[in-house]
């Protein structure tokens, strides 16, 4: 029984065609340039590595300013964060103009200050979602709604942001002066 199974395979014309499949031309990712129909003979194709993608003129500008190159794209949760916050500043701009800067301080200090979840852990997702849906509830309520006109922040907040534009104002004249950062 195995001689004939054997000779079966050997005798198939399987094995012929299986085998100029195996050896067959390999397919080569062939640049455009290359394949030309034209000659006779055509040189063998050579992959050529794909040009580097040259960098977005934002990411150029903030490597100029000085800020860091993100070491790894943003996570699903940083990115609804950023989400959040670009759609309250969208919604700031449909309040009364007098009032937008006590909306936008408002607004930082919601997404900066520890006691409303600016210290929170990066891996800390519970925590982070937890804030998130805290955060909608707030832009909804405030920012949102068309009733709300104004909104009065504590004196320490506003102590908080006289603190931090005179410090700005200082780096700036200790830069023009040029002397070197603290």
């Amino acid at each position: 029984m195995t001689s004939t199974s054997t000779m079966r395979l050997s005798s198939s014309s399987f094995l012929p065609r299986f085998s100029t499949l195996i050896s067959g031309p390999r397919f080569l990712n062939v640049h455009p340039r290359l394949a030309s129909t034209s000659s006779a003979e055509q040189p063998t194709p050579t992959p050529t590595p794909a040009p580097a993608p040259a960098p977005a003129p934002a990411r150029e500008q903030a490597e100029e300013q000085g800020h860091p190159k993100p070491k790894r794209p943003y996570s699903q949760l940083q990115r609804n964060v950023f989400a959040l916050y670009r759609k309250a500043y969208r919604l700031i701009r449909t309040k009364p103009e007098d009032t937008q800067y006590h909306f936008l301080l408002y607004l930082r200090h919601a997404f900066k200050h520890p006691s409303q979840g600016g210290a929170v852990g990066r891996r800390d997702f519970s925590a982070i979602e937890h804030l998130l849906r805290r955060g909608e509830r707030m832009v909804e309520q405030v920012f949102g709604d068309v009733g709300v006109r104004d909104v009065h922040l504590p004196g320490y907040v506003i102590e908080e942001v006289q603190r931090e534009q005179a410090r700005r104002a200082s780096e700036k004249e200790e830069e023009a002066q040029g002397k070197p950062k603290r």
